[in-house]
C-alpha cells in the first residue's frame, strides 16, 4: 500500500480504447498550496490548445499560444519565485486508428513547423510544466510498450525469439500501455531489445 503525503504530487492517468481509437486523460493532484499554480499553469495551456485547435491549424503556432499561456504563469517555492516552463521535448500528438500517437506531434514550444490539422483527424492536446529545465531526462525502466506500425519485417532465427514475438501479438493485439514483462507468461525478456516491432509509448 501506498500512503500520499501531504508534499506529494499525484498523477492519475486514465485510457480508454473505443473502435480502434486509443485515448487517456490525465489530471495532477497536489494537497500542498505551493503547486497550485503550477497545476493552474499547466491546465490553462491545456484550454488554450484545445481552444485555438482546428482545422488548418498550423502545429508550430499552436505550440506559441500554449507557451505564451504556460509562461505567463510563476510559481513561488520556499520564498522564490520560480517561472513556468513548458517541457519542450514531450508534447501532444495526433491519434490514428490502433495508433495512440499518430504522424503529427503538437510541440509545446513555439516552432516552424507549419504542417496543419485535417478535417477529420484528432488529437491528444497534452500539456507538462515544470519549474525545472523544461526538458524529461529519460532514466529507469521501460515499462510500456507498443506496436510498430512502421516497423520493417526483421526474420528471426532463434526459435524463442519466434515464440516470444508470437506470444506478444498475442497477448498485446495492437494496444499500448501494457507492462510486456508480466504479460508473456514468464518467457524471457531478453529478446525485448533486439525486437523492433515494439517501440517506447
Amino acid at each position: 500500500m501506498i500512503l500520499l503525503g501531504e508534499k506529494d504530487v499525484l498523477k492519475v492517468d486514465i485510457g480508454v480504447h473505443v473502435k480502434g481509437r486509443i485515448c487517456d486523460s490525465a489530471f495532477t493532484l497536489t494537497f500542498d498550496p505551493t503547486y497550485e499554480k503550477l497545476l493552474e499553469a499547466v491546465k490553462a495551456a491545456t484550454d488554450t490548445g484545445v481552444r485555438e485547435a482546428g482545422i488548418d491549424v498550423r502545429l508550430g503556432e499552436l505550440a506559441g499560444y500554449i507557451q505564451e499561456t504556460m509562461e505567463s504563469y510563476e510559481v513561488e517555492v520556499n520564498g522564490k519565485v520560480l517561472p513556468v516552463k513548458p517541457i519542450e521535448n514531450l508534447s501532444g500528438h495526433s491519434i490514428n486508428l490502433y495508433q495512440i500517437h499518430g504522424g503529427k506531434s503538437v510541440l509545446l514550444v513555439k516552432n516552424e513547423d507549419d504542417t496543419k490539422m485535417e478535417e477529420g483527424e484528432y488529437f491528444a492536446i497534452e500539456t507538462f510544466g515544470s519549474t525545472g529545465r523544461g526538458k524529461v531526462m529519460e532514466q529507469g525502466d521501460v515499462s510500456h510498450y507498443a506496436r510498430r506500425v512502421d516497423a520493417p519485417h526483421v526474420p528471426l532465427r532463434l526459435t524463442s525469439a519466434k515464440s516470444l514475438l508470437k506470444s506478444i501479438t498475442k497477448t498485446l493485439a495492437r494496444c499500448p500501455g501494457v507492462d510486456v514483462t508480466s504479460n508473456v507468461r514468464g518467457k524471457a525478456n531478453i529478446f525485448l531489445h533486439s525486437i523492433t516491432w515494439f517501440r517506447k509509448a
